[in-house]
């Protein structure tokens, strides 16, 4: 019986670390809580004003299987990704950006949009 119950707890061992191995920790769901164009900066407060009083969403979801989508306001795009860039699909733009402890920070024809993980 022990040794059944040691080969169960194993494989549920190695099970858990092959899954958690797999994830990325850029995967998840992400507000828009900054914007920087042309030296101006649209803060976190201006933005959830914009969502809560206009209805004026962005949010960006990045799954574990390379998908995501953009909410952009009224417009939702799809795109690919990988640990280096984002790739819009219906125009075939290519974005880098960069992660550091749920941030996402995309720069594009000089704007920077600043994303912060609200599913962790």
């Amino acid at each position: 019986m022990k040794k059944l119950f040691l080969v169960l707890f194993t494989a549920l061992f190695i099970f858990m670390i092959v899954s958690c191995a797999k994830q990325t920790p850029e995967a998840g769901k992400y507000k828009l809580t900054e914007m920087v164009k042309d030296g101006k900066t649209t803060s976190k407060d201006v933005l959830d004003y914009m969502e809560k009083n206009m209805n004026l969403v962005c949010t960006m979801d990045l799954h574990e299987d390379g998908t995501g989508e953009l909410l952009l306001f009224d417009e939702t795009r799809d795109f690919k990704w990988d640990h280096k860039s984002f790739t819009i699909i219906s125009g075939n733009e290519n974005l880098s950006y960069t992660y550091k402890k749920g941030t996402l920070t995309v720069t594009s024809k000089g704007m920077t949009l600043i994303f912060t993980k609200i599913d962790q």
